[in-house]
């Protein structure tokens, strides 16, 4: 039987694929460009097209589909979960794995919490066994930064001092990979990486790995706006900067998930950055 994934050419999606591919397993992957998702993805995976927000064309995608990956993002996140997970509900799918955040408990009045909120709700009352994988921040968000540190040798962010336990992207991927297989049926897994890191320590981190000075310059609420608002819709940048002003102790917090999951430590984020360097160079 086949596992259907969705957010397959995104940076959660591509290394769900890529381990499950490794071991062996029958993947599809739900895209609304197929022509372009072939580019951007490995051979052996059998694509189809769809759109999470069009519910008519899902029964096909799900047909001979068994687990189901569910990886939506944006204001109708929601709608997206439902549509998916009550097709995949009349498919007879029989575990479905939805990617959530942290936000969704630790910032539940926030609107990036709100939007993952309401999606899990839609995976749990639609009907199959589902598990929920809730990460924090993810290390891979440093990539935003490559162009200016390698332009420049500076990154220029909000909130530098601010730590949050960031995690590995192929981390996320191996607890979801896990899930799929079966055994955490009804848990909600919260993840996070091995340790807390600010914005600045990243920074100092990518300096050391880079061997050359890097510096970190402080952005106001207002520049960092504007700066995100080139690059996204002005609900995310409002979502993620609201979910990022409203962290506090919670966000810092080392969670034993991956661990307890997966058999081994989470990796660090000088980890993350060796095997990324090339980016920033």
């Amino acid at each position: 039987m086949t596992i259907l994934l969705t957010g397959a050419t995104g940076t959660v999606g591509r290394a769900v694929l890529r381990q499950l591919l490794d071991a062996g397993e029958p993947v599809r992957a739900l895209t609304r460009d197929p022509a372009r998702a072939a580019a951007l993805l490995p051979g052996g995976v059998e694509l189809v097209a769809g759109d999470l927000g069009d519910p008519g064309g899902l029964p096909a995608a799900l047909d001979g589909v068994d687990r189901v990956f569910l990886l939506s993002v944006g204001p109708r996140k929601a709608e997206h979960d439902a549509n998916l997970a009550q097709a995949a509900a009349k498919a007879g799918v029989t575990r479905l794995v939805a990617l959530s955040s942290l936000a969704a408990e630790e910032d539940p009045d926030c609107v990036l919490g709100r939007w993952h909120a309401d999606g899990e709700r839609a995976v749990r009352d639609a009907g199959p066994p589902w598990t929920i994988v809730r990460p924090g921040g993810f290390m891979s968000n440093a990539l935003e930064w490559a162009v200016s540190v390698r332009d420049a040798g500076v990154v220029r962010a909000p909130f530098g001092d601010l730590r949050a336990s960031i995690v590995d992207p192929r981390d996320i991927a191996a607890v979801v990979v896990a899930a799929l297989a079966g055994g955490h049926d009804g848990a909600v897994l919260p993840l996070s990486g091995p340790a807390a890191i600010s914005p600045a320590e990243q920074v100092a981190v990518l300096g050391e790995v880079l061997d050359r000075p890097v510096r970190f310059e402080e952005l106001s609420l207002d520049e960092a706006r504007a700066a995100m608002a080139r690059r996204v819709p002005a609900s995310v940048v409002d979502a993620v900067l609201s979910a990022r002003a409203a962290a506090g102790p919670f966000r810092a917090r080392v969670l034993p998930t991956v661990r307890d999951v997966t058999g081994r430590a989470p990796r660090s984020f000088r980890q993350w950055a060796e095997d990324h360097v090339d980016s920033f160079r």
